[in-house]
C-alpha cells in the first residue's frame, strides 16, 4: 500500500545530510499527495531550522522553495530560547496529531 492511497494516518520521514535535497523531496511528495486528493504538510526536524533567527545560516527553505506547501516548526523558536530534543518532540507530536485530525499526511 502506498502513502498516496493509505486510509490510515501515515507519516513520511525524509532524512539525509545537510543540503541533500530533503526539502525539495518533501515539497514534491506534498504535490503528489495533492494530485491524489490528499493534503501533505512538512514538519521540520532540523535542529537549526527551528530557530527564527537562523534562516540564512540554517539554509531554511525560502517561501519560493516551499511552493505553497504548508510547513510547520520552521522558525518556531526564538534564538534566545533553547530547543531541546524533548521540547521539539512534544511540539512535533502535537503537529502530527493536528495534521492527522485534519486528514493531512
Amino acid at each position: 500500500m502506498s502513502i498516496l492511497s493509505s486510509p490510515s494516518a501515515p507519516v513520511a520521514l525524509i532524512a539525509g545530510p545537510t543540503a541533500s535535497g530533503k526539502s525539495a523531496i518533501a515539497v514534491a511528495l506534498a504535490h503528489r499527495l495533492a494530485q491524489a486528493g490528499r493534503r501533505g504538510v512538512v514538519i521540520n526536524a532540523d535542529s537549526a531550522q527551528v530557530y527564527a533567527d537562523l534562516r540564512v545560516l540554517s539554509a531554511r527553505p525560502s517561501d519560493a522553495e516551499m511552493e505553497g506547501v504548508e510547513h510547520r516548526l520552521f522558525g518556531a523558536w526564538d534564538g534566545a530560547e533553547a530547543c531541546s530534543a524533548a521540547a521539539w518532540a512534544a511540539r512535533a507530536k502535537a503537529e502530527i496529531e493536528d495534521c492527522h485530525a485534519a486528514g493531512a499526511v
